[in-house]
């Protein structure tokens, strides 16, 4: 008897022979057995992401799969979206490489990390804009926080806080007494899912009144930090209020009052390097000038702005010529004798800014309350012109605000011509640029809705949660009001 095994196309084939050998006849009697190969192992692969991008993953042969067989090479490639960057592999593979190459011994399980940098040196204008436009009080009230009395329409952040590349919200809430409020920060979980996190703030006192707040890297981290413009109580009496400021530290952040500096009415500010060291340095509608050394100690050096102008109460920073040094753009009242004359640009030179140095904007008549400054090149020229954000105001014939104040809204574009000539072209450019509704708060300009033209809108979506909204299309000759 003999045992034969022959492999035929993947199986395997059992002979047993039985040989009679008589002279030269030999008679075989067979009996085949038919036995599967055994297979070879096949294992899953799992990718998961965080942040924001993708992950391709094909074999060597160019076969793309969610399984794959023992000893198959694998390669991944890791696609970040746009300015999301790519940081590394965990899971089965730790790595930085990409692509990266495996090769497949068991259930593969790898996790790609994406992470998204924001230059938070930069003048604090630059951080209006965000990712997303909110229902602003929508936040709180999803938090199953009450505002009864409460107003969050004036001070809010935009800045990715607990720094997982996502864009948080912080509000400082008021209502208009001396009482202080601690800030609320909501967290970004991914697809504008905003959660109360008040795990971040230490000595989270709050502000009283905080009518303006402006981001920016103050003390050099890195890490964004707030600095919050508080006027206090407004009513029949005005109690003024300090300045305060969110400052970033190794286990998240800090509040402080700057009570080293003077009690006022700080309605506006901005920050930026004024004095191009490297810092930001940050600038108030009060006059109040402070110079950073870099780590957010603030030297008062109010002699570096010299002006004689009343009414300031919105002001920025921002290079509007082009030469290297920021401008500083104000508006607020303009309608009584002690008010601005109109609104007004201070260009810098590094040292200070003058009357001298000087220019007025084009006013609009009967809408003498500026409250906001936008910027952007609409006619791509390479200088950014101004949008400028208005309520109703004029004066009476005693030179005192007249029953129009703050009613109704407009706004104005101010062509920038090569930074030296400013042009009003807004009933050339709006199809609708006034109306009676309540005025905006601040207003923003970008492709907010990704269709490659720029909107210009209203930063709280639905305008004191109500349903009005405010957003202007541009066509690529005008803006029509949505």
């Amino acid at each position: 008897m003999i045992n034969i095994k022959i492999s035929f196309n993947g199986f395997i084939i059992k002979l047993s022979a039985l040989l009679i050998c008589s002279f030269l006849l030999i008679t075989c009697s067979k009996e085949i057995e038919i036995i599967p190969e055994p297979e070879t192992p096949i294992y899953p692969i799992t990718i998961n992401i965080e942040g924001e991008g993708q992950v391709d993953y094909e074999s060597i042969n160019g076969i793309s799969s969610s399984n794959y067989e023992l000893g198959t090479s694998i390669i991944l490639t890791a696609n970040p979206l746009e300015n999301w960057e790519f940081i590394g592999w965990s899971g089965s593979i730790i790595s930085s490489e990409n692509p990266v190459e495996i090769t497949i011994s068991d259930s593969i399980e790898v996790k790609a990390k994406f992470m998204r940098y924001f230059d938070y040196k930069q003048p604090s204008y630059k951080f209006k804009n965000s990712d997303f436009w909110v229902d602003i009080e929508s936040i709180p009230t999803s938090n199953g926080i009450d505002l009864f009395q409460t107003s969050y329409s004036a001070a809010y952040s935009y800045a990715d806080f607990n720094g997982d590349g996502y864009e948080d919200i912080l509000l400082a809430k008021n209502k208009y007494n001396i009482e202080r409020h601690p800030l609320e920060l909501f967290i970004n979980n991914k697809n504008e899912n905003f959660v109360l996190d008040q795990t971040l703030i230490q000595n989270n006192i709050g502000c009283e009144t905080a009518r303006k707040s402006i981001v920016g890297d103050y003390n050099g981290d890195g890490k964004p930090d707030v600095f919050f413009a508080d006027h206090g109580a407004e009513g029949a009496v005005f109690e003024f209020a300090y300045p305060s400021i969110l400052l970033s530290n190794s286990n998240g952040y800090n509040f402080e009052i700057l009570d080293n500096l003077p009690k006022s009415f700080y309605h506006g500010a901005a920050s930026g390097d004024i004095d191009n060291d490297g810092d930001l340095d940050i600038i108030t509608s009060t006059g109040l000038v402070l110079i950073n050394d870099g780590f957010a100690n603030f030297s008062d050096m109010n002699q570096l702005w010299q002006t004689s102008e009343g009414g300031i109460y919105t002001i920025e920073l921002i290079d509007i010529n082009n030469d290297g040094f920021l401008d500083l753009i104000v508006g607020g009242h303009t309608m009584a004798s002690y008010d601005l004359e109109s609104e007004k640009i201070y260009f810098g030179n590094g040292i200070n800014y003058s009357d001298s140095n000087s220019i007025l904007l084009p006013k609009v008549l009967g809408y003498g309350v500026s409250t906001d400054f936008s910027f952007y090149d609409i006619n791509n020229d390479g200088f950014d012109d101004i949008f400028v954000n208005r309520a109703g105001g004029s004066v009476t014939a005693n030179n005192t605000y007249d029953t129009d104040f703050y009613v109704g809204w407009a706004v104005q574009l101010i062509i920038n011509n090569q930074g030296t000539d400013f042009i009003d072209v807004t009933d050339s450019y709006f199809d609708v640029f006034q109306g009676a509704e309540n005025s905006m708060v601040w207003i923003r300009v970008q492709d907010i809705d990704n269709n490659g033209s720029v909107d210009l809108f209203e930063n709280d979506k639905y305008h004191f949660d109500t349903t009005q909204i405010f957003r202007w299309e541009w066509n690529g000759s005008s803006f029509i009001k949505m």
